[in-house]
């Protein structure tokens, strides 16, 4: 009805104008309008007072007015998405993100057909035998990948997301609207950590707009693809020069009677030779060498190299702790050199606090009971409050569950199994005043908090070893004595953190001090 009525008026308007100008025009068709109606979907019943199109508009338009005019700001928008900013969307109900998909749709969009396709069906439709032959070839294999199976695997990233109050990792791809990211070092931001609320995914976000939109046949090369392309070339140089000696030798063979058909005769026997099959013996071999030059040479390497890493691919997939590292196996199978950090290792990235020295003391064979108490206390400030990693806990009797980075996740560990870390309990008794995040630069990290008890605030550091002592005019004996750190016992500290970093271990420090 409102199409109807706003096409009429527009026709009505222009018959008007035509007939004021004495101009002939027909009412069905309007000449100088054209008329584009922007239907919006409804709002789903679950999300009355949000809809995907308003959301979308939001982000793209950056409209700060009506983020906080019309829903309040981010927490009245987060009550729209029925979120809850601190324990994000209920993730254990699959109906919960079954209406998020179907309300603001799913973090995936659709891939135009690219150049590539076109030319493969053009081939295809032009020599359909070859086609079905690689067709079988592929499923005899049973590969099962998609076209570009490899790159999407490393397009697959693993996100911190919070649901139902418990920090885990999900797909991108399974990323929803109200979904509540937690940003650490290493994504795709600025510098240093935070949340996140999700208000579009999909082609509803600027991005996942362009990337429908634009053609995928580019020129972008993943590392092993560029070298096998160099290789190619100096294939195809060498193998025109063996393919010319190869067409000479074959074309004398032939000429000078030192070739037999099938039969045991010789093909070439001078003037008694007819002229057809003369021809049809040289277009043979010349249609023999060039087949070799233009396929097997350039194309054979590379395929032979692809097979390989799809059927490799499949046969990992099958295990499933290998599915994180296939998005590296085609570039490090094509490493040359490897840079690593001072300790030289490559690791899982599994981590495990081993060895604990507190001032000039290894403390492996102590227990934390050993450990004056305002020491212990400040250990357990400086290792809860100043990390991005969280520890949950079920139920009473379930085991812990630890999460954030490698590292964080290891002194976690450490701290609540070998110094009775009570997580919860530190959070009720102190309040956060400052945070700055770790950077590659500082390698560092601080928190400045404040307990509520007496007030006293504390600013806790931690980082690497070497670049927190050299901050560091005291140290702490296992006593609780506070020591001056002198020349020699600076030396002796950077002593051990040397022996360590040559055994292969990451070596933290833990500072403080009260302002």
């Amino acid at each position: 009805m409102a199409f109807v009525t706003i096409y009429c008026s527009r026709a009505f308007s222009s018959c008007l104008k035509a007939k004021k100008n004495n101009k002939k025009v027909s009412p069905f068709l309007p000449s100088n309008s054209v008329i584009v109606i922007d239907v919006p979907k409804p709002p789903h019943p679950r999300f009355r007072n949000i809809d995907k199109s308003s959301l979308t508009q939001l982000v793209k338009k950056k409209n700060l007015n009506q983020l906080v005019g019309k829903h309040g700001g981010v927490q009245g928008l987060a009550s729209d998405l029925k979120t809850n900013l601190e324990n994000g969307i209920n993730g254990d109900d699959e109906e919960d993100i079954s209406r998020r998909h179907k309300a603001f749709g799913s973090n995936t969009y659709q891939r135009p057909p690219t150049k590539r396709f076109y030319r493969f069906v053009w081939e295809a439709l032009k020599d359909p035998t070859i086609i079905i032959l690689l067709v079988c070839a592929a499923f005899s294999l049973g590969f099962g990948i998609k076209e570009n199976g490899l790159k999407e695997g490393c397009k697959n990233i693993q996100i911190d997301v919070v649901r139902n109050g418990m920090r885990q990792q999900v797909s991108i791809f399974e990323i929803v609207v109200g979904d509540v990211v937690r940003l650490k070092i290493g994504d795709q931001v600025a510098d240093g950590f935070g949340r996140m609320l999700v208000t579009s995914v999909g082609i509803s976000t600027t991005w996942g707009e362009m990337m429908s939109t634009i053609n995928h046949d580019t020129n972008e090369q993943t590392p092993l693809q560029a070298r096998l392309n160099k290789l190619t070339s100096t294939i195809d140089k060498v193998g025109l020069v063996v393919t010319f000696l190869v067409l000479v030798v074959l074309l004398v063979r032939y000429f000078t009677g030192n070739t037999k058909d099938a039969n045991g005769n010789t093909e070439f026997n001078g003037n008694k030779t007819k002229v057809n099959d003369i021809i049809n013996c040289v277009v043979g071999i010349v249609a023999a060498v060039v087949t070799i030059v233009v396929v097997a040479i350039p194309e054979g390497l590379p395929l032979a190299v692809t097979l390989t890493l799809a059927y490799s691919m499949k046969r990992m997939m099958a295990d499933q702790a290998m599915v994180k590292k296939l998005s590296t196996c085609e570039t490090m199978g094509s490493a040359t050199v490897i840079c690593t950090d001072k300790t030289s290792t490559l690791t899982l990235n599994q981590m495990k606090v081993t060895k604990f020295w507190l001032g000039q003391e290894s403390m492996e064979e102590r227990n934390s009971t050993s450990i004056s108490d305002n020491v212990l206390e400040l250990l357990h400030q400086g290792v809860g409050l100043n990390t991005t990693g969280t520890v949950y806990k079920y139920t009473s009797g379930s085991e812990f569950e630890f999460s954030g980075s490698p590292t964080g996740k290891a002194i976690l560990f450490w701290a609540v199994m070998e110094l009775n870390m009570d997580m919860e309990k530190l959070k009720q008794s102190c309040s956060i005043l400052y945070v700055e995040a770790f950077n590659s630069t500082k390698k560092r990290s601080s928190v400045s908090m404040r307990k509520k008890d007496d007030n006293t605030i504390n600013v806790h550091w931690k980082g690497a070893a070497e670049m927190v002592l050299a901050m560091c005019s005291h140290y702490y004996d296992v006593s609780g004595e506070i020591k001056v750190l002198d020349d020699v016992e600076r030396k002796q500290f950077y002593q051990m953190i040397q022996g360590m970093a040559s055994s292969s271990l990451r070596c933290i420090a833990f500072a403080h001090k009260k302002v």
